[in-house]
């Protein structure tokens, strides 16, 4: 386990808006939070935690039918955004979302090292979460409060690289065509899929890339095969979690989820968090994912077409 020290240096913690973090924890916390851009219908919108580009429920009403484009956040904004924050810290702590999903850590890395060679004195931190929304989100809270609780930037980002492989993200879908349109999927698996109503069960796996564990027939039995997995993968007793269940315009699944985890572990606490358009638009309307401290080891995924 990693020993934590405290010093009264300061650091600005960092994270980008896959975070799915609201503007009362970033606020309360003290996280600086960068904007993403997702286009639909040749319209660049940027999201922020507060949604004020484009709400929840239209983002999600026209994803049901539209193919939606992100982008990458660039050096150049993050060579922006280092600078602005090494004028009122010492030194920077960025979590950023998964590698497996997206170029924005290389971004973020190319970054740093061009900051780094006007501040050599500054330490700037960029962490390859391997996961995203309610993962980073977790992570940034967690390196949040022990900030908060007076422990240096070398122990906090020593810890956050120790608890990233503890957490587990596995998520389903109402429809597959929503996979179908972000690429990943094809066609032919989402028509098959929809018609003989095949479910997928997929999972973030070590390396940060999304993975399909298996498909199976009904909604209600992919949700109790997530359920099942908080039991077989949980690394501590989920009465003793927070069990975080992420919401993509699936309030059904949420509730569906919320009874059965509580049923089962009566003493865990619940927190539902609303999915930004960045990873919504990777999965369509419709995505419901559950966070739970555990093992990323599973079986061997299968195959989606042959399930």
């Amino acid at each position: 386990m990693i020993s934590l020290k405290k010093e009264k240096r300061s650091y600005c913690i960092v994270t980008d808006a896959t975070a799915d973090l609201t503007p009362e924890e970033v606020k309360k916390h003290n996280i600086r939070v960068i904007p993403m851009i997702f286009t639909i219908a040749e319209k660049e919108y940027e999201h922020n935690p507060d949604w004020s580009n484009m709400p929840y429920e239209k983002f999600y009403w026209l994803a049901k039918t539209e193919k939606i484009f992100t982008s990458q956040i660039p050096p150049a904004q993050f060579e922006n955004v280092f600078r602005e924050c090494l004028e009122t810290h010492d030194d920077i702590l960025f979590l950023c979302f998964s590698s497996g999903i997206s170029g924005t850590f290389h971004s973020s890395q190319l970054a740093r090292d061009a900051v780094q060679t006007q501040f050599p004195d500054r330490k700037i931190y960029v962490v390859d979460t391997k996961t995203t929304s309610v993962g980073l989100g977790s992570l940034t809270i967690q390196a949040a409060e022990l900030r908060a609780a007076g422990h240096s930037i070398d122990a906090v980002h020593a810890k956050i690289l120790e608890t990233v492989p503890r957490l587990a993200l596995w998520f389903t879908v109402r429809d597959i065509s929503g996979l179908q349109r972000s690429g990943r999927c094809t066609s032919l698996e989402a028509s098959v899929g929809n018609a003989l109503n095949r479910k997928p069960v997929l999972y973030v796996n070590e390396n940060g890339k999304l993975k399909k564990a298996k498909t199976v027939r009904g909604q209600e039995r992919a949700f109790d095969e997530i359920v099942e997995k908080i039991a077989r993968l949980a690394t501590t007793s989920p009465n003793e979690q927070t069990i975080q269940i992420a919401n993509g315009d699936f309030q059904e699944a949420v509730n569906y989820l919320a009874r059965h985890i509580k049923g089962r572990w009566p003493s865990c606490r619940i927190k539902i968090v609303k999915v930004s358009p960045i990873v919504g638009s990777h999965t369509g309307a419709g995505v419901v994912g559950v966070l739970f401290e555990g093992t990323k080891t599973v079986d061997a995924p299968i195959d989606f077409m042959n399930c």
